[in-house]
């Protein structure tokens, strides 16, 4: 199994001679430069183009973190996003952040549609616990909440592999966040994913894969601490080892050589039978059962090996793969 591996705005400039060092040093100039830009002509950078600059500063932190993943197999795919989630939106945490969500790129999964007469699919997610400024255009939206105030949201960057008009060199990715307010319900989140004047340009993403994104995002916030779900992507010298011990030098090991993600699903059965009903399910636990977790029901687990081949690749600094 083969999964999507995006390359960075900073990695897509240096190939093309950029002399910064860093995703942040390269982040740092580009927003001073388009700020000093909307400065000559009268305007301020968050109202012109607040997306870029939120791109840049979240890609380096993902970086600074070694680039963190979670390979998400297509097996557990659409039981994500059949589940209903009847949860205070403020129970949803990334377990990493900034995170970056690798869907499969050698086999299909659902979240796909045409536009144009061309067929997109999500390729990646880079998703970050970031809260959102509150401003007058979202004050019609929520009254309730005070303008000017940081309020907290899960925010992404979806990738589709969308050229951006003009220079073929770089990719459009759309913006979206779903705020997580102590008191809000996350379909209510869902049902209020902000739009922007921008994306009326470009590709058209359909409602329903916008919604499928998110829930995939806060479905995965409560499935971290579960290792059948989350299984830590070793090596592949070791993965055999790793399956059979689960030792966690193993995966010491692998993070020592810049390999740090984990594989989600991969060991859920695929058959029809898994794929058209959700085997999942939310469940409360803890001390008088106020956390939430996805869990799955018995029998949908085999052994990996029974499976497919497992995950090759991973990623580094600059973006090769290994």
């Amino acid at each position: 199994m083969n999964f999507f591996i995006p390359r960075t705005t900073f990695q897509i400039a240096k190939s093309d001679g950029a002399d910064a060092k860093s995703h942040r040093e390269f982040a740092s100039v580009m927003i001073a430069a388009m700020e000093a830009a909307c400065d000559h002509y009268g305007g301020s950078l968050r109202e012109i183009d607040p997306f870029t600059p939120t791109l840049l500063m979240m890609e380096a932190e993902w970086a600074e973190l070694r680039m963190p993943y979670y390979n998400l197999w297509p097996s557990i795919i659409p039981a994500l996003t059949k589940l209903r989630l009847d949860v205070d939106a403020s129970h949803f945490k990334l377990p990493v952040s900034p995170l970056l969500i690798r869907f499969p790129s050698t086999v299909p999964h659902p979240l796909r549609w045409s536009c144009d007469g061309q067929e997109w699919v999500v390729q990646t997610l880079l998703v970050d616990d970031q809260p959102v400024r509150m401003c007058e255009k979202l004050r019609h939206r929520h009254p309730d909440l005070p303008n000017g105030s940081d309020v907290p949201a899960l925010s992404f960057f979806v990738d589709i592999d969308e050229p951006v008009e003009g220079n073929e060199m770089f990719r459009q990715k759309l913006y979206k966040h779903c705020l997580t307010l102590p008191g809000w319900s996350i379909e209510r989140s869902f049902s209020e994913i902000p739009g922007h004047s921008s994306a009326d340009s470009g590709v058209q993403y359909p409602d329903h894969i916008v919604q499928d994104l998110a829930r995939i995002v806060c479905t995965l916030c409560l499935m971290a601490d579960d290792p059948q779900l989350v299984v830590p992507d070793v090596l592949s010298k070791d993965k055999q080892k790793f399956a059979e011990s689960r030792d966690s030098r193993l995966v010491a090991k692998a993070h020592n050589r810049g390999k740090v993600g984990w594989n989600v699903g991969a060991d859920i059965e695929v058959s029809p039978h898994y794929r058209n009903a959700s085997p999942a399910a939310l469940y409360w636990t803890g001390q008088g059962r106020k956390v939430p977790r996805i869990r799955f029901r018995k029998g949908c687990f085999v052994h990996r090996q029974r499976m497919s081949s497992v995950p090759t690749g991973y990623l580094l600094p600059q973006g090769e793969k290994r």
